[in-house]
């Protein structure tokens, strides 16, 4: 077995002692508790907000098992505009803000749209899932070339920005949002 898939494996069984510790903790007391309660307060985590990226779990494991926790991408995607980035991906606020020159907007990667949103306003949010089961998001767009279930390939021009706003683009693998600055490449690479 590989040492990293050896680290992972450790995790796996961290994580799943932390499940029976929450649920015997939760039949140790007079009231009735559930699992999923005992183990949501013994977390200090913003619950809401972190369940979907699963990082609650992340802050428990010691730091060398979060480096494989914690993958960084691993899928080659390309720029979806051109222009520069005005907001730089953090843990904070996981997105990336490039202020594009053209409005037109193109698939990092190809895929099938999985969704079209409605933002605040006019806005329009698109999410794409690509073959090795990573996602982009794509925010402030104005209209979609697209529809939901459509496949796209990398490149494809899927949407137009809304004036005056930057792109927001966000990248997720198994559901965390990773920052997508080291694996984006230009049209020109």
């Amino acid at each position: 077995m590989a040492p990293g898939e050896l680290t992972k494996n450790l995790a796996l069984l961290g994580c799943l002692a932390l499940v029976v510790l929450a649920v015997h903790s939760a039949g140790e007391g007079h009231e009735s508790v559930s699992a999923f309660s005992a183990l949501k307060s013994g977390l200090s985590a913003s619950w809401e907000q972190d369940i979907g990226k699963l990082s609650f779990v992340s802050e428990l494991l010691p730091p060398e098992i979060r480096e494989v926790w914690n993958p960084s991408p691993a899928v080659t995607v390309i720029a979806p505009a051109e222009g520069q980035t005005v907001h730089v991906w953090s843990a904070a606020e996981p997105y990336l803000e490039i202020a594009a020159v053209a409005r037109e907007i193109r698939a990092a990667a190809g895929g099938e749209v999985m969704n079209i949103a409605h933002g605040l306003g006019e806005e329009r949010i698109l999410r794409l899932r690509h073959p090795d089961g990573s996602e982009t998001l794509y925010g402030n767009l104005a209209d979609c070339f697209v529809e939901v279930g459509q496949e796209v390939s990398a490149g494809d021009v899927v949407a137009t920005l809304l004036p005056d706003s930057p792109l927001a683009f966000e990248m997720r693998i198994d559901g965390r949002s990773v920052d997508p600055s080291s694996s984006m490449r230009t049209d020109e690479e």
